[in-house]
């Protein structure tokens, strides 16, 4: 065999051909060029590739998001202030023992030979105008999620949304395990709400997520216009997308957030219990997240106060805190009972208030101020206050009415 002959050589651990040639060797059953592809099967490689990204961007950016991340909807103006739509229809003596609210007269139902009105107005107005009549007014503190408790808590009071009418004081979502059942169950109900500071929270959070114009508040007029009140800027948090309130918020159903949204900040009542040493009288009551301040008109008063307060700032305390432990700090409901019994003692109207927010302090009744946040996310009690009014038939056969009101509680 000639020098200048080529081999071939065949390897005997494979069934691969190899050809040498200058020391370099090439695999007889490769080729790199693919030029022995036909047209065809490049056509059909290339659909299928543009085929496959556009069903990859569907699937990211339609079918996705339509799936895990529910519709949004617009935002509306928070109302700073409303009107409970409903009245207190006295009931017997016979019909709280049988709702099994068995409390201890203030003074003896002889005593009340008419209605003791701090403030002078003539309830029977009350009673003839359009507003649904019921037995009870209930006011629940700080929910926060706990939706087994909350349950509990309406049984223990024999609860009827046929003859009760139920506010949950704000705070009645987050922190706890279940803040969707908890929504579901006020939505399904018609329970009416206070905005509670996480509540604000949650919208601000669902406004940033959904890419809307951050919650704002207003003012309603009689002539059924509104107007517009105060709007925050929403500071974002360094680990926003770790919160639990901007996770909450990315699954609010639009229901859920309809109902959070027409929550107001301040309710007005009707009149309500002023329990004296004594004596029983009643005022005008409101309920609110956190507190109001004393020196302030109702439409005067800063939303923000009215869902972060817990205390005053002296010496002059008109100023407001979130924090009780800064200085010069003192509780608001104090100072601003004292400034009601100042009121009262000079003949000038007064207003009771009822909230939540303070778990620190828990069950904290006042004469004008009356806290019920007793701290059921830390563990402690759920607490609702129950206001009504109650009918006597007095020696002489003449009808006294009492305002009452009791607390009830479930451990959390």
């Amino acid at each position: 065999m000639s020098d200048d002959t080529p081999l071939i050589r065949i390897n005997s651990n494979s069934n691969i051909r190899k050809y040498s040639e200058d020391e370099s060797e090439y695999y007889l059953d490769q080729d790199d060029d693919l030029s022995h592809y036909g047209l065809f099967t490049k056509f059909i490689a290339y659909v299928l590739c543009i085929i496959l990204g556009l069903g990859t961007l569907y699937f990211f950016t339609i079918f996705l998001p339509d799936t895990f991340i529910p519709e949004s909807t617009d935002l509306v103006g928070i109302q700073k202030i409303s009107n409970i739509n409903v009245y207190l229809n006295p009931i017997s003596q016979e019909r709280v023992s049988e709702l099994q609210m068995g409390v201890k007269n203030v003074g003896s139902p002889e005593q009340y030979d008419e209605y003791e009105n701090e403030n002078e107005q003539d309830y029977q107005s009350i009673t003839d105008s359009k507003l649904k009549p019921v037995e009870r007014i209930i006011l629940i503190g700080d929910i926060h999620g706990h939706y087994t408790q909350f349950r509990k808590l309406l049984s223990s009071i024999n609860y009827k949304k046929e003859t009760d009418h139920l506010i949950v004081l704000g705070d009645f979502i987050t922190k706890g395990p279940d803040s969707s059942k908890v929504l579901d169950y006020l939505i399904a109900n018609d329970i009416d709400c206070i905005l509670g500071n996480h509540e604000y929270y949650v919208l601000q959070n669902y406004a940033l997520f959904h890419n809307l114009d951050q919650p704002f508040f207003v003012i309603p007029q009689e002539n059924n216009d509104i107007s517009l009140a105060e709007s925050y800027e929403f500071k974002i948090k360094d680990n926003f997308n770790s919160d639990p309130e901007y996770i909450l918020a990315r699954k609010l159903q639009p229901e859920h957030v309809k109902y959070i949204n027409h929550c107001s900040v301040i309710k007005h009542l009707g009149d309500v219990p002023v329990v004296k040493s004594k004596s029983t009288s009643f005022a005008p009551g409101i309920a609110v997240h956190a507190g109001i301040r004393w020196d302030l008109e109702l439409n005067e008063q800063d939303p923000e106060d009215n869902l972060e307060m817990r205390s005053y700032l002296g010496p002059y305390f008109n100023e407001t805190t979130s924090d009780p432990s800064e200085e010069d700090a003192i509780s608001w409901s104090k100072i601003f009972n004292m400034k009601q019994k100042e009121r009262a003692s000079n003949g000038d109207n007064t207003l009771v208030v009822y909230y939540g927010h303070d778990a620190h302090r828990g069950l904290n009744i006042k004469r004008y101020a009356k806290g019920i946040d007793s701290g059921c996310d830390a563990g402690k009690q759920l607490t609702a206050m129950v206001i009504w009014k109650e009918s006597h038939i007095s020696k002489k056969g003449k009808e006294n009415i009492l305002f009452k009101e009791k607390s009830f509680q479930v451990q959390c």
